[in-house]
């Protein structure tokens, strides 16, 4: 939503002097404690005051950004309650107010931050209401901090299950990019979501449900019953079942896989009769 490319240079080269900085000192903390919770420690305090720094607001309100962003998220889980339901409503509108109070003091005396580039544009015609422009600010805060957190959590805590070297997973700023790069697509950061190959993709020799299933001479609507489309998987789904009815869309793949076992036993058979 940045349409000013200088005011963007700017305000990208800011953060991005300030990022190394909030990253040692919450590493030097944690050394100093000779070590910590990573998440209260390190992945929490980094992207709220960030956030704080692009809303141009002090950083002594990080705490409250971050309470307020507690509260709202906490709707979106799976345990919710009426409790927490009033909670996300009550922190929803006091954070409103407040984004409010900042876009009049910006529209009074704009600064470098991201509520004055959104009133730019909206002074060259690209048109944002006051209730789009509080709607912006709740989505960076939201999305742009529990996203963050977690993604440092995961991604570390998959670092750690796999025996990955951070000296050579981040020995230098190609490595470092295409690491994290893949820790981000490896563990989605957030509750409910997933993600989807829009592309053919070989996944564990398997190039998806409709390959599979081109490839064994069966159906798609076969495969796509099955919970993977992952040969092994399938293996291990039928080695499970105590009992295997024709209807079952495992009994019906592997009949279809038997029978091109049979088949190519019978095409064998000739040949080793002639050795």
């Amino acid at each position: 939503f940045f349409n000013d490319t200088a005011t963007t240079e700017i305000y990208t080269l800011s953060l991005h002097d300030a990022l190394p900085i909030f990253a040692t000192e919450c590493a030097d903390v944690l050394a100093r404690d000779g070590g910590g919770d990573l998440l209260a420690a390190f992945a929490t305090p980094i992207p709220v005051r960030v956030i704080a720094r692009m809303l141009g607001v002090p950083e002594a309100m990080a705490p409250q950004l971050l309470a307020w962003s507690h509260d709202m998220v906490a709707i979106y889980q799976a345990r919710r309650d009426e409790a927490v339901e009033r909670r996300a409503a009550h922190a929803t509108v006091e954070f409103s107010r407040y984004a409010r109070t900042l876009i009049a003091e910006r529209r009074a005396a704009p600064g470098e931050d991201v509520i004055s580039v959104l009133l730019a544009a909206s002074r060259q015609g690209e048109g944002f209401t006051d209730d789009e422009l509080v709607t912006t600010i709740i989505l960076l805060l939201n999305a742009g901090h529990e996203a963050t957190v977690h993604a440092i959590g995961n991604g570390v805590r998959a670092m750690l299950a796999h025996g990955l070297d951070p000296a050579v997973c981040l020995r230098d700023e190609r490595a470092t990019a295409l690491t994290v790069e893949e820790l981000l697509r490896f563990d989605a950061p957030l509750h409910l979501f997933t993600r989807f190959c829009l592309e053919d993709t070989e996944v564990a020799d398997s190039k998806g449900p409709k390959a599979l299933a081109n490839h064994l001479g069966t159906s798609d609507e076969t495969v796509f019953r099955l919970r993977s489309p992952i040969e092994g998987a399938i293996l291990r789904v039928f080695g499970k079942l105590t009992i295997c009815q024709p209807n079952d869309p495992v009994y019906a793949l592997l009949k279809e896989i038997g029978t091109d076992l049979l088949k190519g036993l019978q095409e064998t058979q000739p040949r080793l009769d002639l050795l």
